[in-house]
Parts: structure tokens; sequence; C-alpha cells
């Protein structure tokens, strides 16, 4: 069995990890289509088999569920996926798939986007693409489901640290002969440093300030990956009750943001006024996901030039 290598944005090394508190996936499967049991998922913070963790029991889809296929059919027009059953699928969970007209006829990953009706579904990749869409109907489609195991970076089995701590996530599993393979890839979480969030370069929790009434947002500039974030949203300060930020088009809402963007800079709107702004932040690792990480910010804001006077008296 060949397995799905890890395709993870961030959390290669100490340097360029997973932010902590962040809700990240671990995906798995075989591009072989023929897991007849999953054996063992797990995570340590030290490498080699058998993991000590079993997080086996938290898989979506259950460990017990392994459709697979290879006479799927694509529906080009309702953009449906007609595989032998959806039972024990869910919204969310994934496939992998395989058609010799596309991606060179290699195995390829999918998020179910919705299950119309049993034994259907649609789907996306996880960049938000359909390779089928717009290439006509399909048939002998094949297909396997894959096994995602998501929880929140940082919480237990994961560790994270102020430096960066390594982890290993550890998956066996054997064909319908008992043929069993077993893959290893580690991941780095690492607790959020000072400056993190900076406006005008300055640290944004701490308290930044400028005379600049757009100021520049940066976010985890320092890290390549931004520590996997890739949306941001506005709410008020936790103690300070109120919202002064916004997005250039005076927006607060969710917003998805590029690797580049984030490292190099998101001008920002104020409220009207000179003061101190504040608000805060909240981070994510996809759009409309659950768990956030939420950084209060202030920024003092001064904008306009003293006001001089000048006196002439007798000596």
């Amino acid at each position: 069995m060949g397995f799905l290598t890890g395709s993870t944005p961030a959390g290669s090394s100490a340097a360029d990890p997973f932010l902590n508190g962040l809700r990240v996936e671990f995906v798995f499967g075989a591009s072989t289509f023929d897991i007849f049991t999953v054996d063992r998922v797990g995570i340590d913070q030290t490498s080699g088999f058998p993991s000590t963790d079993n997080s086996t029991p938290n898989l979506s889809p259950a460990a017990s569920v392994v459709t697979n296929g290879t006479a799927g059919s694509y529906n080009d027009t309702n953009k449906r996926l007609t595989i032998t059953s959806t039972a024990g699928l869910s919204v969310g969970d994934y496939l992998l798939v395989a058609h010799s007209s596309v991606n060179g006829g290699n195995a390829f990953l999918v998020r179910i986007l919705s299950i119309p009706v049993a034994g259907s579904v649609t789907f996306a990749t996880p960049d938000g693409t359909n390779p089928f869409d717009g290439g006509g109907n399909r048939t002998n489609v094949s297909y396997q489901v894959a096994w995602r195991l998501a929880l929140t970076a940082g919480n237990s089995p994961t560790v994270s640290s102020a430096s960066g701590t390594q982890n290993y996530i550890k998956h066996r599993s054997s064909d319908q002969a008992s043929n069993q393979a077993q893959q290893e890839e580690s991941f780095w979480i690492r607790n959020k440093p000072s400056n993190a969030i900076t406006l005008q370069s300055q640290d944004a929790e701490a308290g930044a300030a400028g005379n600049s009434t757009n100021p520049v947002l940066r976010v985890l500039s320092a890290w390549d990956n931004r520590g996997g974030v890739r949306t941001l949203e506005w709410a008020n300060h936790s103690t300070l009750s109120r919202n002064d930020f916004r997005w250039s088009d005076n927006g607060t809402g969710e917003r998805a943001f590029t690797v580049a963007e984030l490292g190099s800079g998101i001008s920002l709107n104020l409220t009207a006024g000179d003061g101190v702004k504040a608000g805060r932040l909240l981070l994510r690792a996809r759009q409309g996901s659950s768990v956030a990480v939420g950084l209060d910010i202030t920024y003092n804001l001064d904008s306009t030039a003293p006001t001089l006077v000048m006196a002439v008296y007798g000596g």
C-alpha cells in the first residue's frame, strides 16, 4: 500500500510550525484504495512504532468505514460523484479518488461538501477546486474513504511549547490479505511568540502607537507559513468591549488572506478620531472553523499635529 503523504502548509519545523490553538486535521488513506482495516492511529512526541497514544476511536469516518470501489461515476451536470455507499460518511469527511483522465491518473484527495442523496456526494479538493468540473461525465472512478483526525493544536495528545515541540502522527493499516503498512509524519506546534501581531511594525498586543489612520497589520510574519493561519476576523476587545478596526472596505467579518498578504501587511481602516483603538483579532486555519485563536490588540492613534501658539512680550 502507498500512503497519502503529508501536505500541511505549516508545521515542518520549529521555525515554521503550527500555531498553538488552531484547529488542524490529519488525513490518512492509501493511494492503492485497498485498506481493509485501520489498525491504529496515534500521536506521540517520539518517533517509532507502535504509537503509545491510540486516537483511532476519534477518526471520522469511523475506522470501520472502509468504503471503496472502482466503478464510481461522475455527473458533470449536477457535479455529483456516485459511489457504492455513503453510510457512515459526513460532510467534511474525505475521499481519495482517481480517474485515468484526471491528474495523470494519480489519486487525489477531495473533501465532501454535501451528500444530496444516499450514495452520492459533491466535493472539492482542499484548495477548493473540482478537477472533474467541465470535463464531462465520467465512469470507472476509483475511490476509497480517507480518515481524518481533527483536533486543536496543543491539546492532548499533541504538545506545544514556546520554542516549538516536535510531534509524530502515526498510521498503521492492513489490506484484505493482512499485508500491513505504516507511515509516520512529524509536525511542530509552537506557542504564539511575542510580536506575533504587529501594527506599523509594533507589537499590537502590547499596544502599538502611530499617526497613520490606515495602519498596516502583519500576522506571524517571521514564520514562513504563518502558523497555518488562513483567515482573520474582527471582534470586540475582551475587556474594552469594542472594535475600532476595519478592513479596507470597512467590513469586519471573516476574510481569507494569502500567506504573502499576512506577512507583507494588510492596510486597515479605523473608526473616526484620535485615541486608543481596540479590537480582538480572530485567527483561523480554515474559513468558518469553529476554533479560533483570539488576540486583543490596541493602537494609540495620534494623527493630528500639535497646535502651536506663540506670544511676543516686551523684554
